[in-house]
């Protein structure tokens, strides 16, 4: 009785410590994802990323235009003329270079709201003519109301050679701002847009012209001339493609330099310089960097008190530190150069 008492007592002493050692697990783990929600609070994590993204698949069998009977093919078609509709009315307001950030702003509020609204719904002209006031407003350009009513106007009925009357101009804008307000409701207010045209810029800075000149022989402003032309490219890209919505940035700012390349016989396969390599030996320096951040810090909390250490380290990192180009996983541009 006696041994059976004890072994009685022993098995509940070992369920009591298996319970407290589960009770300490779940702690952890709730610990874990305390911090990782903390550490996530007010930052966009896993598809909400890029929460516009989708698969082509997904766009030819669940597009509203396709659910309305429009093929894939007449829908691309759409796109496009939507997006040159957009050049053509940024391209007479805003004639030079600074107009492609206004056209890619429109172009991809264009292409997001008609991911959610069919073409058979909605005039794109009028959609384009309120993402080109929505991309102004968002990049503090000037641009009235009124000018853009007029000009939707004329592009609209090329075929009036007089000038709208005050009542159908009235008309034009407020058709303009009910659009405007739908479109905002549609894109849930998300009005950061991250274009491929700076990717493009770090990418080729990347790349270095002298490295680039090595590779490819072809004259003394190739390097300029091809950057210029991968930076057009991607500018066609978000204007009549459906890319801002199946890829990321990132990626079509390579596909834009990969094209140019091709189109100029140029081949990165056997060397260094290629886009994707670029990005992974930018990523082993980013791994590098961050390894060389925690250890100062380390050091540093623990000598807070003698300033002349930390200065004297300061030192040497900027000594050591050098100029090369990485990219962070958030694709952001940081300078340092590892001996």
């Amino acid at each position: 009785m006696d041994t059976q008492a004890g072994m009685s007592s022993s098995n509940d002493l070992g369920k009591s410590e298996k319970q407290n050692g589960l009770t300490e697990l779940e702690k952890y783990k709730q610990s874990k994802r305390d911090k990782k929600i903390k550490r996530l609070n007010g930052f966009k994590s896993g598809k909400m990323v890029l929460p516009w993204l989708r698969h082509k698949a997904d766009i030819i069998a669940n597009s509203p235009s396709r659910l309305d009977g429009l093929s894939y093919e007449e829908e691309v078609l759409h796109r496009q003329h939507g997006g040159s509709f957009i050049s053509e009315m940024v391209g007479k307001s805003q004639p030079g270079f600074s107009s492609h950030n206004i056209k890619c702003l429109a172009a991809s509020f264009f292409h997001r709201f008609f991911t959610i609204h069919s073409f058979k719904k909605c005039d794109y002209r009028d959609v384009s003519a309120a993402c080109i006031l929505l991309a102004e407003k968002v990049s503090d350009t000037r641009g009235t109301l009124k000018s853009r009513a007029d000009q939707l106007w004329k592009l609209k009925y090329p075929d009036q050679v007089s000038p709208p009357s005050e009542e159908a101009l009235a008309d034009m804008c407020n058709l303009l701002v009910y659009v405007e307000e739908v479109l905002v409701q549609t894109i849930g207010f998300d009005l950061i847009i991250e274009l491929p045209h700076p990717h493009v810029l770090e990418i080729m800075h990347a790349i270095g012209e002298d490295d680039f000149n090595l590779v490819c022989a072809l004259g003394k402003d190739a390097y300029k001339d091809f950057t210029r032309g991968a930076f057009v490219t991607a500018t066609i890209a978000v204007l009549c493609t459906d890319f801002t919505v199946r890829y990321s940035s990132y990626l079509i700012a390579i596909v834009c330099i990969e094209f140019v390349a091709r189109q100029l016989k140029i081949s990165f396969k056997d060397s260094n310089l290629a886009p994707c390599k670029v990005r992974k030996c930018t990523k082993r320096h980013q791994r590098q960097k961050n390894e060389t951040f925690s250890s100062t810090k380390r050091t540093r909390s623990q000598n807070d008190n003698n300033s002349s250490s930390r200065s004297s380290r300061r030192n040497e990192s900027k000594q050591k530190a050098q100029f090369t180009l990485f990219l962070s996983p958030s694709h952001t541009l940081f300078i340092t150069k590892f001996e």
